[in-house]
């Protein structure tokens, strides 16, 4: 169902978000199991959290995307739970995907490193920062300690 807003459209069901499409196509890649089997399902569906899926609002024109503010960086830490979740998953279906291990396998080296660490500290900030980069200081970590 959608609702009209002030310049745009409000999607009042949860809508996939960015990170969905990721998680599926590392489902269909097999990184969480053989497709269809209870274990891959269970593991795609926490990832993507479709319970906690957020209302979207649609922007259909230029002049409706004309009254958006940047408000610049977030400065409370609400919400961080669900960013740093996000790139935690993302993070370690990547690195299953690059290094052609398991899932568990990518999770278990990350969650094992000092990016992982930072990640989870929100006084570090790095929670805020973009995935590529949280990825690649991840790597970077890995390749320099052999």
């Amino acid at each position: 169902m959608v609702a009209k807003v002030k310049g745009g459209y409000e999607v009042e069901r949860p809508t996939a978000d960015d990170d969905t499409m990721f998680f599926i196509n590392a489902y269909l890649d097999n990184l969480y199991g053989p497709i269809g089997s209870d274990s891959a399902l269970k593991i795609l569906l926490s990832l993507i959290k479709p319970d906690a899926l957020p209302n979207q609002i649609y922007f259909a024109t230029n002049r409706a995307a004309s009254i958006l503010e940047l408000k610049g960086r977030v400065e409370s830490h609400k919400g961080s739970r669900t960013l740093i979740d996000s790139k935690i998953a993302k993070i370690s279906v990547k690195y299953a995907q690059n290094n052609r291990i398991s899932m568990e396998e990518a999770m278990r080296r990350f969650m094992n490193s000092v990016t992982y660490e930072s990640l989870v500290d929100t006084e570090t900030g790095l929670f805020l920062e973009v995935f590529d980069f949280v990825y690649d200081e991840f790597v970077e970590e890995i390749n320099s300690n052999g």
